[in-house]
C-alpha cells in the first residue's frame, strides 16, 4: 500500500490532473482509514450474528497466530477461552437489544496464550442485508498484568511496613 495519501489518484480516474476538490478529500481520507486499520494494534472487526467474522485487521490476527484468512474461517465462540464460550450467546442478545455491548473477554491465541482484551461493539442494521456488529478491542493483557504485580508489591511493602513499626515500638 502506498503510505501517501491521495497517490495514484490519477489512476483511478483517468489520466486528467483536475479533481473534483471533494472527490480527492474523499479518496485521501479512505487511504488515511485504511492505513490506520492496516497497522492498528488493536482488534478492529465486523461479525455476523452466527458469530462469523467478515472482517479484521492483520495485526491481532498475527498476535493470535493467525493470518486474516484462517481467522474469516474460525467461528469467533472458538477463539475464547473454553469456560467463557457460553457467555457469547449472551452478548450477541445484549448486542441485539441494546444496540452496543462492551466488556472483556478473554481470548486463546493458537499456542494456547491467554489474552485479555476490552472490547466495545454496536450494530449496524443500515445499508446490509442482515445486522452486523463493528467492534474494536484492545490487548489489555500486559496492563492487567503489570497492575496485578503492583497490587501484590504494594501489599508486600505494606506488610513490612507494619512489622517496622510494631519493630520499632518494642
Amino acid at each position: 500500500m502506498n503510505l501517501h495519501p491521495g497517490a495514484g489518484l490519477n489512476e483511478n480516474f483517468g489520466t486528467s490532473s483536475r479533481l473534483d476538490p471533494i472527490r480527492r478529500a474523499l479518496l485521501e481520507n479512505e487511504d488515511w482509514y485504511r492505513d490506520l486499520v492496516e497497522h492498528s494494534k488493536d482488534l478492529l472487526c465486523v461479525h455476523d450474528f452466527s458469530g462469523r467474522l467478515l472482517s479484521i485487521n492483520p495485526l491481532p490476527a498475527r498476535t493470535l497466530g493467525y493470518s486474516v484468512e484462517e481467522l474469516l474461517r474460525i467461528p469467533m465462540r472458538d477463539l475464547l477461552a473454553r469456560e467463557y464460550r457460553a457467555r457469547f450467546d449472551d452478548y450477541l442478545l445484549e448486542l441485539k437489544r441494546a444496540g452496543e455491548a462492551s466488556g472483556f473477554l478473554e481470548v486463546v491465541t493458537r499456542t494456547g496464550q491467554r489474552r485479555t482484551w476490552r472490547y466495545y461493539s454496536s450494530l449496524r442494521n443500515d445499508a446490509h442485508d442482515s445486522p452486523v456488529a463493528l467492534s474494536i478491542a484492545h490487548d489489555m493483557t500486559e496492563q492487567l498484568h503489570t497492575e496485578k504485580l503492583l497490587r501484590q508489591a504494594s501489599s508486600r511493602l505494606c506488610s513490612e511496613v507494619l512489622e517496622s513499626q510494631a519493630t520499632i515500638r518494642v
